[in-house]
């Protein structure tokens, strides 16, 4: 008797469970009042007149149900009727050039999307021309415009796509077989450095060069003054003879430091300009002595 009673007991417990689920659910999926049975009626009214007829119907299952007032109920139920006789469906056959049939399509209608995937039913859609986008994995997308009339039933749409191809590859990219890669293109000479790269190079070894020579001829110079003096100092004697001859040594150490910087630039001009990148042009140079002077002899050819 004590597990009898102890049984009855669980199941009062969960038939009483089961009483509050349903009356949960049918407080959530309360049916509609008076005021929004009304405003149903009337939007869609208004949405049918626009063309909108998909969510006319929507509208109008509101207003069909128990709840809502006779009048309003029995407007809704004719309304719906003949919604349903103008609402126009369209069955799509996706398929690729082979003739396999596409199913896992995504399909947008004006852009929004319609459906996510093909099963062979018809899809109710709003009369109207409308653009119809379908994407397939691995496919090229397509797009076709067509004009829905209203209550055309199960109107037949027939697609073909086309495998979506890879990208090409520019043809300077890939070398010809046996054949070197291109060289990349070398920027534009001027006609300045055309053919004569080391222009300005040879500029500063003539500049340099100059520049010494005008040096060891100072040099020179300074050393027959210097040669002068002391000639004139032999020829005297006492104080004048002893300033003289200072004079004349001073002179002479002038001379040698000025000789030997103009011959280390014409050394160094020549060095550089032989140095430098040219095309034919070539240089020879001579340096000696010619008496008590000093002497730098170019050529260019």
């Amino acid at each position: 008797m004590k597990g009898a009673g102890e049984g009855a007991g669980v199941w009062i417990l969960a038939s009483c469970l089961g009483l509050a689920t349903v009356g949960l659910v049918t407080v959530a999926r309360a049916d509609p009042t008076k005021d929004e049975c009304v405003n149903a009626d009337e939007t869609a009214q208004a949405l049918r007149a626009v063309g909108k007829l998909r969510d006319a119907a929507d509208k109008l299952a509101v207003c069909v149900a128990p709840s809502c007032p006779g009048p309003v109920r029995n407007d809704c139920s004719e309304r719906f009727n003949e919604l349903e006789k103008a609402l126009p469906s369209v069955v799509f056959a996706v398929h690729s050039p082979s003739g396999a049939d596409l199913t896992a399509v995504l399909v947008r209608m004006d852009g929004a999307l319609l459906a996510s995937g093909l099963d062979g039913s018809a899809i109710a859609v709003d009369p109207g021309t409308h653009t119809f986008t379908f994407e397939v994995a691995g496919f090229t997308r397509f797009e076709e415009t067509s004009l829905i009339r209203e209550g055309e039933k199960g109107r037949s749409l027939v697609i073909e796509l086309r495998p979506a191809e890879a990208a090409p590859v520019p043809a300077a990219a890939v070398p010809r077989t046996g054949e070197p890669p291109a060289r990349p293109r070398e920027a534009p000479r001027t006609a300045h450095d055309a053919g004569d790269p080391g222009r300005s190079t040879r500029v500063i070894a003539l500049l340099m060069t100059g520049v010494g020579v005008v040096g060891a001829a100072v040099g020179g110079a300074l050393a027959l003054e210097a040669n002068s003096e002391f000639n004139t100092a032999e020829a005297e004697t006492g104080g004048a003879r002893h300033e003289d001859s200072v004079s004349a040594v001073h002179t002479g150490n002038v001379a040698t430091v000025v000789a030997a910087a103009g011959g280390l630039f014409v050394l160094g001009g020549l060095g550089l300009w032989l140095a430098t990148p040219r095309d034919s042009t070539r240089v020879g140079a001579s340096v000696g002595t010619s008496g008590s002077g000093l002497f730098v002899e170019g050529r260019f050819w």
